[in-house]
């Protein structure tokens, strides 16, 4: 049976392969978390920067300083959430 030298260790064969195919796989995950996570920010931003035309837009009822400043609340915790967990993913 084959075996090679890893980082001072000898792997089968066998289970280097499984091993690189776990980390190819775990890599592809974690990009499709920081894309998530991004989304999740820009999200963010563009609520608490466009939040007086997004309410006049969505909801129709009289009071939008109120939906505005709901609107730049949940922005700014999507914006907070996503950063904290895309800085903690990278």
């Amino acid at each position: 049976m084959k075996t090679s030298l890893h980082k001072g260790l000898i792997y089968n064969d066998a289970f280097g392969a499984l091993r690189q195919k776990a980390l190819r796989e775990r890599a592809k995950v974690m990009i499709i978390l920081k894309i998530l996570f991004i989304i999740l920010v820009l999200i963010g931003v563009t609520f608490v920067y466009d939040a007086r035309i997004l309410s006049g837009n969505w909801f129709g009822f009289g009071d939008q300083n109120e939906a505005t400043s709901g609107l730049k609340i949940l922005g700014f915790l999507f914006a907070i959430i996503g950063g904290i967990i895309l800085y903690n993913i990278i």
